[in-house]
């Protein structure tokens, strides 16, 4: 299905092998350049961020498109750096030269940023100058004569479609049962059809199953799921399930974002969020961020990892994203094909045997030289701890000598690395602490500890009551991990994998990373 787009992609991400000059200071695969702050006549007035931007393999189809989500920071003089509110009106924002593509502007409703895409069908690089954004100043207390410094920062998203789709793949081999989903005690897929409470349990025919939460002998029972097939528990309709359309990080957060993340939160909160002290020296396991500020990471494309949830958390709140469901993750990285069972994100091929060798190692443009023709991701088979790799690849690194889908291990949306490279933190449906879950978006500020904080996390996994009053991210209670990494085996990557669901990311760790997501506004 749909295997002519992703052929389509392929010869375009090819093509543009060997380009040059992308990577904002070094943190990011989108280009952003000569930002500009052009303040109005009036405090009443909006004042405009101008800037131009341009990204590599852009694309949209009658499935979905990529996307970037843009968002601005801004410092007063001897302030902290805060995060500007932008008008929600789409017209109040605009682009000066589309060269040849013509372009979205989607603000978000609550104003924290805006997502940029083309408007029409096609396969190209995204060059766009003269981008103006609105940012009415009175709504964020700044005065037009103060001297204000600003930061664009962009992420690559990707839309996944509104629409029904499966959970659980339909395994029957004892040996790799991991507490899949399936409908009720039918061993089959259950289908997701709208964002409806889900009865979990129980045993009923409309019920969402785990196969009686069976999982490997390894995994002691306090990671199990409570819901079983005697024992019901209650999915409520404010949790996301994935039906409702929502844009899902392209790549795993990559150390090059989470380092202009440091750079721009105070000192004290990047001495809560800094993961170096936590490395250990000849354990780095590829981690590449700088020890103090400012910080510095090449390669910038590299996902990032020793992240811990509370870390993956406060990025989310910072920028305005949210934490993924476990629902949310099956839909990304299979879409709304009927599943097969054991199969990964690119499908059912398995995956490689040897360890890869890389080319261009420590640079932007590391390639994996014996990269093979079939399936090719980042798991213990290909790296592992005994590997001269032993650490995670840059983001997207099977791309460039990739002649399919299956070579660069994308989904079915043309994500990346949803099975294998770091680990993804989503939240769970096993527990009642996951369960709580509303999906409310980050609103770009921290707590002076540099947690996530304020109203909007109250629901969070790990959301606690603070001292100093109001709601941050403590602990990891209600996170999980799936997708395998490059430390696990084969059943790891498997997409309805939950072996590892109810074990939460509460301290730093080598192969923990991160990916985040943010839901379309009505």
């Amino acid at each position: 299905v749909h295997e002519g787009r992703f052929l389509a992609l392929v010869l375009l991400m090819a093509s543009v092998v060997g380009c040059s000059g992308f990577g904002a200071g070094g943190y990011s695969e989108v280009r952003i350049e000569n930002v500009t702050l052009k303040m109005p006549l009036t405090d009443a007035q909006p004042a405009s961020v101008i800037f131009d931007i341009a990204w590599e393999n852009s694309f949209r189809d009658d499935l979905n498109w990529d996307a970037v989500w843009l968002f601005v920071k801004f410092r007063e003089p001897g302030q902290s750096w805060r995060h500007a509110g932008i008008s929600p009106v789409p017209s109040a924002h605009r682009i000066g030269e589309n060269n040849g593509v013509l372009a979205t502007l989607a603000p978000s409703e609550d104003g924290r940023g805006i997502f940029l895409h083309r408007a029409d069908d096609g396969f190209s690089s995204i060059d766009w100058d003269q981008v103006s954004l609105s940012w009415p100043l009175m709504g964020d207390g700044v005065a037009r004569s103060t001297p204000v410094e600003i930061e664009v920062i962009a992420l690559q998203m990707v839309n996944i479609p509104e629409g029904p789709f499966m959970v659980g793949d339909g395994t029957t081999v004892a040996a790799l049962l991991a507490a899949q989903f399936e409908r009720g005690l039918s061993q089959q897929p259950f289908e997701i059809n709208s964002e409806a409470a889900i009865t979990l349990g129980g045993g009923g025919e409309n019920s969402l199953g785990n196969h009686n939460r069976r999982v490997s002998s390894a995994t002691a029972q306090q990671f199990w799921d409570d819901f079983s097939n005697e024992s019901k528990q209650t999915l409520p309709a404010e949790f996301p399930k994935g039906f409702r359309s929502f844009y899902v990080m392209k790549s795993e957060l990559t150390q090059g974002e989470y380092a202009r993340f440091l750079n721009l939160i105070d000192t004290s909160q990047q001495g809560t969020r800094n993961p170096f002290p936590n490395v250990s020296v000849g354990e780095e396991h590829r981690y590449a961020i700088s020890s103090d500020a400012p910080f510095r990471v090449v390669p910038y494309n590299r996902a990032a990892n020793w992240l811990s949830w509370m870390d993956v958390a406060a990025f989310a709140d910072w920028s305005g994203l949210r934490p993924m469901s476990e629902l949310e993750f099956e839909k990304a990285a299979r879409g709304d094909r009927y599943p097969g069972p054991g199969e990964f994100a690119w499908g059912p091929e398995a995956p490689p045997a040897g360890k890869y060798v890389l080319q261009d190692n420590d640079t932007p443009e590391e390639l994996i030289s014996n990269q093979g023709p079939g399936a090719n991701v980042a798991f213990d088979g290909t790296i592992g701890l005994v590997s001269s790799v032993s650490g995670p690849l840059r983001v997207g690194a099977f791309v460039p000598l990739a002649a399919s889908r299956l070579g660069f291990g994308g989904s079915y949306y043309r994500v990346t690395e949803m099975s294998g490279n770091v680990a993804e933190m989503v939240v769970t449906v096993g527990r009642s602490v996951g369960r709580r879950y509303q999906g409310r978006h980050g609103d770009g500020e921290l707590s002076p500890a540099g947690n996530a904080a304020g109203e909007e996390v109250e629901w969070w996994p790990g959301a606690r009551r603070a001292a100093r009053g109001g709601y941050e991210v403590l602990n990891a209670d209600g996170i999980g991990t799936r997708g395998g990494d490059w430390t696990f085996g084969i059943r790891r990557l498997q997409v309805s994998d939950r072996e590892d669901i109810n074990k939460p990311a509460d301290h730093r760790g080598m192969r923990w990373g991160g990916r985040l997501v943010r839901s379309v506004d009505r």
